[in-house]
């Protein structure tokens, strides 16, 4: 009979759910079998060990416990009642003919013995479900039936339980059966293989191959390998060119005269090709960046809207911004800052931005630019007098991202935006 493997639950033409399998695994499952109906009133339900209940109400109905087996009929009333233990006390008999209970339409409940027991569900004609529901037991029998008793010896008396064990000689044995299975398996031979078109191929090839294998030999060093490895390390040696201002005896390489190292070739690269004049500066760093690029920004940094870009590591060191920190001023607190530490006359600009927007960030830096140089002017003691009035100017940021209270009072929709407040009158 062949196993198929069976959804967890079977339905109803009706959609309603009727059988539903509950696998534990390590041979632990429960059956439980339903009516047609919204309510799903429980028919049947069986465990591995065959303990359960089988029967629609007002109907025939079987008790199955762990020590007997009862039959009921539509009134409750106990028609046959028996012991699984035939030698128990009043153990009774199991039914001589098959118990068959209909559950409703669909669904039959037959019973013969306690290993036998099984419920048919028919949903539609043409299709039939056996829900083998007996008890499934891992061995039907004992480990004494397969011992026998030792009849001399120190162990005499005893029972020994039959083993089929292999010596270690045997198990040596299958262990290098094993081995050449597996050699055999990732390059087979011919007469490992049992299809007879493919091992009269493989027969031919190994007829034309197999000549190969007396070629391979592993190599070796030859007679004058000392001065072919004296000739390769004096190739790794730069030759350097004579400039005429020498003294002295003429140097040599290993007994050979030094050569001029022509230079031309290389340095071609590092003139103009329309004007024929040496490349500056900026073309040299060009031409190195090209030929060797940055590396790739990683994730960490570009995923936060380039916040971290200023951290990454680049060649030649990192960009360090030039400017003054601006003053941050909570929007809650902005009169009060305007009433009390601004000027009548001075000219207030508040920059609204945010620190997590990219153009934000970028106008802050010319910001700080343009703070730097209003720093400087008031610092510079050659400053003229007359020139204090045109240069009332205070710069300050807000941040919208720590409260919005500035944004709701002005209706700012977008960032970078700026108030400017001028000619203050208290």
């Amino acid at each position: 009979m062949e196993t198929v493997n069976m959804p967890l639950a079977q339905n109803y033409p009706t959609g309603e759910v009727a059988v539903r399998l509950d696998d534990l695994g390590c041979g632990f499952c429960y059956f439980q079998f339903y009516e047609d109906n919204k309510k799903r009133t429980l028919l049947a339900t069986l465990d591995e060990h065959a303990v359960g209940s089988a029967g629609k109400p007002g109907g025939k109905k079987m008790i199955l416990t762990r020590e007997c087996g009862i039959i009921l009929d539509g009134q409750d009333v106990i028609l046959k009642t028996w012991r699984w233990d035939p030698k128990a006390q009043r153990a009774g008999s199991p039914p001589s003919e098959p118990v068959v209970i209909n559950l409703n339409d669909s669904l039959v409940f037959t019973y013969r013995d306690h290993s036998s027991i099984s419920i048919k569900f028919a949903p539609c004609p043409g299709i039939l479900v056996d829900f083998a529901c007996g008890e499934r037991l891992r061995r039907t029998d004992s480990y004494f039936d397969h011992a026998h008793r030792v009849t001399e010896g120190p162990q005499r008396g005893k029972l020994r339980i039959d083993q089929d064990v292999p010596t270690l000689q045997q198990r040596q044995k299958l262990i290098e059966l094993d081995s050449l299975e597996k050699r055999s398996k990732s390059k087979p031979r011919s007469k490992d293989l049992a299809h007879g078109q493919i091992k009269r191929i493989v027969s031919t090839l190994e007829t034309k191959f197999d000549g190969y294998e007396g070629c391979r030999v592993t190599p070796a060093a030859d007679g004058n390998w000392r001065e072919k490895a004296h000739l390769q390390s004096l190739r790794e040696i730069p030759v350097l060119p004579v400039t005429g201002f020498e003294v002295g005896q003429v140097p040599t390489l290993f007994g050979s005269e030094v050569q001029t190292n022509d230079a031309s070739e290389s340095l071609k690269r590092l003139k103009n090709d329309f004007n024929g004049k040496w490349l500056g500066s900026v073309e040299i760093h060009k031409m190195i960046t090209q030929e060797n690029p940055g590396l790739p920004r990683t994730g960490s940094l570009t995923n936060a809207s380039g916040r971290y870009s200023q951290e990454l590591q680049v060649a030649g060191g990192g960009t360090k911004p030039v400017g003054e920190h601006l003053a941050t001023i909570s929007g809650s607190k902005l009169d009060s800052f305007l009433r009390e530490k601004c000027a009548n006359d001075e000219l207030v600009v508040v920059a609204c931005l945010r620190a997590d927007d990219r153009h934000s960030r970028a106008a802050e830096a010319m910001l700080k630019q343009v703070q730097l140089i209003l720093s400087k002017r008031m610092r510079n003691p050659e400053r003229p007098t007359t020139a204090a009035a045109d240069n009332k100017c205070r710069l300050v940021k807000c941040d919208l991202a720590e409260s919005g209270a500035l944004a709701a009072r002005y209706q700012i929709h977008a960032v970078p935006t700026f108030l400017m407040y001028g000619c203050l009158v208290v």
